[in-house]
């Protein structure tokens, strides 16, 4: 059976972020998508102000990582990360625009 608990969500989600803020890297993909599934949980929870802010943590997040592997002398690995990472702004962008 599957619950939607939502408001449940958005409070374990706030608890991951606190906990992965701590541990990792400002710019790490792990950060992005708990943040990316925290506006989810919180658009699900009719909160959109507070889930649009969110997805726009996710973006500034992705793109401090962009601007890392922009920088790796390691090219290829890099620009294949690169096409990973593009590939999820479309999604992010028509929320923001929603």
């Amino acid at each position: 059976m599957f619950l939607e608990n939502f408001d449940q969500a958005v409070q374990d989600f706030k608890q991951v972020i606190v906990i992965k803020e701590k541990i990792l890297e400002e710019s790490n993909r792990e950060l992005a998508e708990a943040h990316y599934k925290f506006a989810l949980a919180l658009e699900y929870s009719e909160a959109p102000e507070e889930a649009l802010k969110e997805v726009n943590v996710t973006i500034e997040i992705l793109k401090k990582k962009m601007d890392q592997l922009k920088a790796l002398d390691q090219k290829e690995d890099a620009e294949k990360e690169l096409k990973e990472i593009e590939a999820l702004f479309p999604d992010m962008e028509a929320k923001v625009l929603f």
